[in-house]
């Protein structure tokens, strides 16, 4: 065998071994079949929510001001594949708990689950938005800005509320936006939320200062999480 011949053979192999290896992960991954676990685990029935989110400390953080309007973009989803939904639990943790909270109804056929339909899984109860500077005149700092920013979110819990009416919200819409001033925030608002959530202010900062935001969150499982974020002008 020459060399060219041993080195296509070498090649085929190792793509051979990437594949098969690869292929393996996959079934681990959707199975929850290990060698040392050999019998696929009990799952719960599917709900609608393909994947749960925690809001954390890993949570994506982006401000921008257009013409006249500061936003905060929030978003729980990392991408993670350890996210909590049937196939992978996280330790401690089980898809089942989250369908039993938030009425995340069993029994739904693959064909009815849309893989853009990601939840948070805690709801957030209060908002509290603090200016650690001086935001304008009326405004100092370490008084909350609550009066002059509003939330917007989307929500799953009308569709909950419906019975899973699948005529009323159609299979990529199960979701309602709302948007409320965040002094005016009931305590079950954002009850249910989509991963992805916003703040907005159209009472800008003084453009003679730099100003710094903390943004705290208040959860329904009594934690207390908070990000301070810069604001560039």
């Amino acid at each position: 065998m020459n060399i060219s011949m041993k080195r296509l053979l070498h090649i085929s192999i190792i793509i051979a071994t990437s594949l098969l290896f690869t292929s393996c992960d996959l079934f681990y991954m959707f199975f929850d079949w290990s060698p040392e676990n050999p019998e696929p685990r009990e799952h719960a029935d599917q709900g609608f929510i393909y994947d749960y989110f925690h809001i954390d400390e890993n949570i994506k953080i982006e401000s921008e001001i257009t013409e006249n309007s500061l936003i905060i973009n929030f978003s729980a989803y990392s991408g993670d594949i350890h996210s909590v939904n049937k196939y992978l639990d996280v330790a401690g943790e089980n898809y089942a708990d989250y369908m039993e909270k938030y009425g995340d109804q069993p029994g739904f056929k693959y064909d009815d689950i849309d893989y853009w339909d990601k939840a948070c899984a805690e709801s957030i109860r209060a908002i509290d938005i603090i200016p650690l500077t001086n935001w304008n005149e009326e405004h100092p700092r370490l008084v909350d800005l609550n009066d002059i920013f509003e939330v917007e979110y989307a929500t799953y819990k009308y569709f909950v509320e419906s019975g899973f009416n699948n005529e009323e919200f159609e299979l990529t819409n199960r979701e309602r936006t709302e948007r409320k001033r965040v002094s005016e925030l009931k305590e079950d608002d954002m009850w249910f939320i989509h991963t992805d959530f916003r703040f907005i202010c159209t009472t800008l900062p003084s453009a003679d200062s730099k100003a710094k935001l903390r943004i705290k969150l208040y959860l329904d499982t009594e934690e207390e999480i908070q990000f301070d974020v810069e604001i560039n002008q």
